[in-house]
């Protein structure tokens, strides 16, 4: 929901100060664009940060994802870390796998109605029931093969639920592009940024239909299947 403002508004003394700095700071305006580029990239993820520790993380509720599992299927979410998305879920199985171990024990001490596995998702699935559905929140930008990664894993579900930053959620980041500024991501392990036209065109390389789209809080959020005859 957006929000109603007087026409007329309060005065605001940190952005009063911005503007006189910048109409007198001696810097060219090359100089002043970079420096405003990474100010903006590190105060937009610390504010995140203290929201996030102020209980105000609405980044992460997230509607979108549920609206396509059923209370029977089967879900298994890779990359689950400690199971703050997969917890959410209601269905009739769950399951959970990552490397990381210390996260994995976290999550089997705060969700013990999940079932976590720490290790390699291929390994486990050589051996597991099938599942319905396959979660990867935020998972394809630490992949640096992500087109070859989806291969793997994209037709042996019956749906498929992708979610990674929104590199367009910011005209400051086609603008980054244009300047070549370094800092140019949310997060250091991020190998990838996908624009909107680049994601879909990963997922339809690798046989995958979309079936509903979100963007949503600088984030992208797909529910998907295999291509019939795939």
């Amino acid at each position: 929901m957006g929000v109603r403002l007087p026409r007329r508004k309060p005065r605001n003394l940190l952005a009063s100060l911005a503007y006189k700095l910048d109409r007198f700071l001696p810097l060219s305006r090359q100089r002043k664009l970079d420096t405003l580029l990474d100010m903006a990239a590190v105060t937009n993820r610390l504010a995140m940060e203290h929201a996030a520790e102020l209980g105000l993380n609405i980044w992460g509720e997230n509607a979108f994802i549920h609206s396509r599992i059923k209370p029977d299927d089967r879900v298994l979410e890779i990359g689950c870390s400690s199971g703050r998305v997969l917890s959410t879920i209601k269905a009739a199985d769950r399951v959970g796998v990552d490397y990381d171990a210390p996260a994995i024990e976290r999550g089997r001490r705060e969700h013990p109605d999940v079932t976590f596995i720490a290790g390699e998702a291929r390994d486990y699935l050589e051996t597991s029931e099938p599942f319905d559905v396959l979660i990867l929140s935020h998972v394809l930008e630490h992949i640096d093969d992500s087109e070859q990664f989806l291969r793997t894993f994209a037709h042996r579900f019956d749906r498929i639920y992708v979610e990674v930053p929104d590199f367009e959620f910011t005209t400051n980041n086609a603008v980054r592009q244009l300047r070549k500024r370094d800092l140019i991501y949310m997060d250091g392990d991020h190998v990838a940024e996908f624009d909107r036209d680049e994601l879909e065109a990963i997922l339809k390389s690798v046989g995958l239909d979309v079936l509903d789209r979100e963007f949503r809080w600088g984030f992208m959020r797909y529910w998907l299947t295999p291509q019939i005859g795939e």
